[in-house]
């Protein structure tokens, strides 16, 4: 029954891209598992937590077809709150996991998650579809890109309108100070491209900022 989200699969060599090589990677948000088993057919130690247990089932069988004797274990548990004890090099919130919050809270305690697995020198990254600023002057507002969901249920094709929560750039911002990050790279789409002002989608790379607060 797979499950997809369209136009998202452009993330995986970015993602690839920085996770080097060998690092410990935690992905929140495994979905099917495709980003998972990519990196871990790769070398790296992944680690990824998915709250559906449907879409873990998927993951799982995913795993035992696609990479069986790589370093790859499947957590079904709620990322907000979940903590595995351990760190990671590079920790990941793909797929606008962050849109899939009700609300702010919901938001901060995935952010939380990230910043409590990431390493002192590690690396974050997630994308976002974000609320655009408002347009300079008269300008027309951009079009908003609304994302669906692909369904296929005994045979047949559905498709889903998702809505989604969107927080802005500049309250992102906000939140990943209050728990201990910051961003430092910023794209509007996974080719690198620099965000102009009525970017939707952010590509966010960042690390842990000074004064971390404690776990």
């Amino acid at each position: 029954m797979p499950l997809s989200v369209i136009g998202a699969d452009l993330a995986q060599d970015f993602y690839a891209r920085l996770a080097g090589k060998d690092a410990a990677v935690l992905i929140l948000g495994a979905g099917e598992g495709e980003l998972a088993c990519a990196l871990a057919r790769r070398g790296h130690d992944v680690v990824a937590v998915e709250p559906s247990s449907r879409l873990l089932t998927a993951a799982i069988e995913r795993r035992e077809a696609d990479a069986p004797k790589a370093s790859l274990r499947l957590v079904n548990a709620d990322p907000r709150t979940e903590r595995l004890g351990r760190r990671f090099a590079v920790v990941l919130l793909p797929r606008n996991a962050l849109g899939l919050a009700h609300d702010e809270d919901e938001a901060r305690a995935l952010l939380s998650t990230v910043a409590a697995h990431l390493a002192p020198d590690g690396a974050f990254a997630l994308d976002a579809q974000l609320e655009p600023p408002p347009p300079p002057g008269d300008a027309p507002p951009p079009p908003r890109v609304t994302p669906h969901l692909r369904e296929r249920r005994d045979g047949q094709l559905a498709l889903h309108r998702l809505e989604l929560f969107r927080l802005t750039a500049e309250r992102l911002d906000e939140l990943l100070r209050e728990v201990g990050l910051e961003a430092r790279e910023r794209y509007q789409d996974f080719r690198g491209t620099p965000p102009d002002h009525g970017a939707a989608l952010q590509v966010v790379v960042g690390g842990p900022s000074s004064g971390t607060p404690p776990d």
